[in-house]
């Protein structure tokens, strides 16, 4: 009877684990296909098993943490999303290390957060972190790849243009590395070098590299997917700087129209009703440029913590 009782914990815990697995795995097919809301009902079970189970199991929690912070920002809470990412660090640390690389992962993901919401001292300052940790233990991965490509959007949100080019060419370098041509990760960096070569007045450089970008996206995911639409309406900034407005107003359209079908998709929305409302405003189209920068400025008041570079350009 004794050795009964001294085996139920074992079971309940693996019991617990399986099922908090579950949870986790359902949640991530949840938010695959953008149903943000169901996911952060299961990912927030399973978080709650693994927590039941005790410090033990704390690098679990965190990591399933780190994916309900997605599910989270994915509908567009992203304050909420950050708190979430700044206390599954704290647990990462202490439970997997600081040099672990899902505590570099969460690290890169609440520093990409926080640029978003205008804390970019804040941002830069993990981001610095990780990029000594992926420099030394982790050279030519993904992580490194996400570090330095946030960098340099660092860079670009504090009009330091010169300086994002260097560490965004090499993000684009070591992504076709470690994850392939063909990866959503390599179309995030094509179209990060892209924008910065618009930013620089170097269209004829940027706009391949926004075809290659929006070529990867629509055959990895859809050409109705909201990465694809962001870069539609990168590449539309790229065209109206050369003088092609019918085309960028073409791209820019279809940027707002596929976005306007994702609820959770504020920032995307506001940089895209932003890049539109420029756009009318250059074509004289003053009523309309007005609504579309408006409703962007809204929208950004919705979630940026300060003044952030996006909320500042709409206001400009």
């Amino acid at each position: 009877w004794g050795l009964l009782m001294l085996a139920a914990p074992a079971i309940s815990a693996a019991q617990s684990s399986v099922a908090a697995d579950d949870f986790n795995d359902r949640g991530l097919a949840a938010s695959a296909r953008r149903d943000f809301s169901e996911a952060e009902s299961l990912l927030r079970e399973s978080l709650r098993l693994w927590q039941d189970m005790g410090p033990r199991y704390e690098g679990h929690a965190a990591t399933v943490m780190v994916n309900l912070a997605e599910a989270i920002c994915g509908q567009g809470r992203w304050k909420d999303g950050a708190r979430t990412l700044s206390a599954a660090l704290e647990m990462s640390r202490r439970s997997l290390g600081a040099e672990h690389i899902r505590t570099l992962s969460n690290m890169n993901f609440l520093s990409s957060t926080l640029l978003i919401l205008g804390e970019l001292d804040q941002a830069l300052a993990l981001y610095r972190e990780a990029l000594d940790i992926e420099r030394n233990r982790y050279p030519g991965t993904a992580q490194l790849a996400q570090t330095l490509m946030g960098i340099s959007s660092y860079y670009v949100r504090t009009n330091r243009t010169a300086e994002a080019l260097a560490p965004a060419d090499e993000a684009l370098q070591v992504s076709i590395q470690a994850s392939g041509e063909n990866s959503t990760d390599t179309a995030m960096a094509y179209a990060n070098v892209g924008q910065i070569h618009v930013f620089s007045h170097q269209t004829a450089r940027a706009i391949p590299l926004f075809h290659k970008a929006e070529a990867i996206y629509a055959a990895v995911l859809s050409p109705e997917d909201p990465r694809y639409a962001s870069v539609l309406s990168q590449e539309g900034l790229a065209l109206a700087e050369d003088r092609k407005l019918v085309l960028a107003d073409r791209n820019m359209t279809r940027a707002v129209e596929i976005l306007s079908h994702c609820p959770g998709c504020q920032y995307l929305t506001a940089v895209a009703q932003s890049n539109l409302g420029w756009l009318r405003y250059r074509e004289g189209r003053y009523s309309d440029a007005d609504a579309l920068l408006t409703h962007a400025l809204a929208l950004e008041e919705s979630y940026a913590a300060r003044l952030s570079s996006e909320m500042a350009a709409t206001l400009d």
